[in-house]
């Protein structure tokens, strides 16, 4: 097949969707780029300013006279093309921007020393099988403002919130490489510069709240009243179907999950967030509140839902994504699937340029969605030997799609991935809503009568069984 440069050009020219396509992936290839123009940011910006000039200036309108179409095409096309530079060198400029300037005194500095250190606990608390980990923020070392977040392992008692001040004694500690996965890198993408491991004479200063805690608060409640009607590790695994996380459960079954790339599972990925906003927005338009309302009402639960998950890069952008589906909603238009997750993409790494570069689960969860997007169809229509009942084609189709996209990301970050894992998504992923509808019903009759609860959670044990039971097998082969 030969490509036409020209008719390539003219589409996107003469179509705004493919325009703002291109300036989107302009800007994305511009952060990737930025460690190749560390040291040139007043070049940057001054490269920046000369090319957007000329994209400001040079949009024409339209002339009716003969003739003019040619030198109208040619003029935008000059104009898109300086907007497209400049946005590349804007985004190359950006990446420099996210870094620790090396004059700025950051928590690194504190390593292998003991210290003073003060902060405030800015993420959800995460119970392990032996204290609490925590990420503080608004770092202090012997009373100095530092730069940087810590990550810092607690013992279980006194628990501790969002929000919480902290101050203890510690001998912070610079990350490093996990085997073949640059474990330092990834946390450098979160902010976070350094480890302290069992700190001394800690003292605890509690929050007086806000939105966040409170939602947190909310979680947790909702987590509990789950251990109350179902029985572990089911209530585990089922929270963190839901919510996202695995610290709970045993090192075993977290292995299995790792071992049948089945993780994800656990990661409160973008199919639980969409499944959780459309399905209520489907249900809160039939009622009293009408379209508008509901929507609303979808948007507000669909940010506290992102919160209450941890704001992992696969939820903000699965998030993002649901989002701008219920504007399209309101507007009664549907969105550019590929241009809504274009700008989800641009949008996070306009909010942090590192995460294309150090998070590998930002990486694996657009590589994975565009994967799904583009080959899943075509997949779909060569595996007619799967049945469609139950969406098992559908599944097995967007479960290999973003399993071979995904490769080279997880032999590059962890040296292996697993060949079994499309057998184990067929068998999982179709079991995955039904489970997640059996629990809400679950849980909402356990918040009524524990005892009703318990009862109609019989079934969503069941399904757990067999999930558990499957990852489990399929992870000692």
């Amino acid at each position: 097949m030969n490509f036409n440069a020209k008719l390539f050009v003219t589409q996107i020219v003469r179509s705004p969707s493919k325009s703002f396509a291109a300036a989107a992936i302009c800007f994305s290839f511009g952060i990737l780029a930025g460690p190749l123009f560390l040291g040139f940011d007043r070049a940057l910006l001054v490269a920046t300013f000369i090319a957007i000039f000329p994209a400001t200036v040079s949009f024409p309108s339209p002339s009716k006279g003969e003739g003019q179409g040619e030198v109208y095409g040619r003029r935008n096309v000059t104009a898109l093309v300086a907007l497209f530079v400049a946005l590349f060198l804007f985004g190359a400029w950006r990446y420099g921007q996210a870094l620790v300037p090396s004059n700025v005194p950051t928590i690194a500095d504190a390593a292998d020393r003991s210290s003073r250190i003060g902060g405030t606990i800015s993420s959800e608390v995460v119970e392990t099988a032996t204290g609490q980990r925590v990420i503080l923020d608004g770092l202090s070392v012997a009373d100095a403002p530092v730069d940087g977040r810590l990550q810092v392992w607690l013992d279980a008692f006194p628990p501790v919130a969002y929000g919480d001040a902290l101050t203890f004694e510690c001998k912070p500690q610079i990350p490093t490489p996990i085997g073949t996965f640059a474990y330092d890198k990834y946390l450098r993408s979160q902010g976070v510069l350094a480890l302290c491991f069992s700190p001394r004479f800690v003292d605890v200063k509690p929050s007086d709240g806000g939105i966040v805690a409170t939602l947190l608060t909310a979680k947790r409640v909702i987590v509990g009243r789950l251990r109350m009607v179902v029985p572990e590790p089911h209530a585990s695994f089922l929270a963190g179907l839901i919510f996202g996380g695995s610290s709970t459960l045993s090192k075993d079954i977290q292995d299995d999950f790792s071992a049948t790339g089945t993780s994800h599972i656990l990661a409160a990925s973008g199919f639980n967030v969409s499944l959780f906003s459309m399905v209520f927005l489907g249900f809160i338009t039939h009622t009293v509140l009408g379209r508008r309302k509901g929507a609303y009402l979808t948007a507000a639960l669909l940010v506290s839902y992102v919160i209450v998950a941890g704001a992992s890069a696969a939820v903000v952008r699965a998030g993002i994504m649901g989002a701008l589906t219920l504007v399209g909603f309101l507007i009664r238009r549907k969105p550019s699937i590929l241009n809504v997750t274009l700008l989800a993409l641009a949008a996070m790494l306009m909010w942090n340029p590192l995460l294309l570069l150090d998070d590998v689960g930002f990486q694996l969860s657009f590589v994975a969605t565009a994967a799904m997007l583009g080959w899943s169809s075509k997949i779909e229509g060569r595996c007619t030997f799967i049945p469609e009942a139950f969406e098992l084609r559908k599944s097995f189709a967007g479960s290999l799609a973003a399993i071979v996209a995904t490769l080279p990301i997880m032999l590059w970050h962890f040296g292996a991935v697993s060949l079994l894992s499309p057998i184990v998504n067929l068998i999982v992923l179709p079991l995955v809503p039904m489970l997640m509808a059996m629990t809400g019903i679950a849980l909402a009759a356990g918040f009524l009568v524990p005892t009703v609860g318990t009862i109609l959670a019989i079934p969503a044990v069941a399904v757990s069984s067999v999930i558990l039971h499957v990852v489990s097998w399929f992870g000692a082969a």
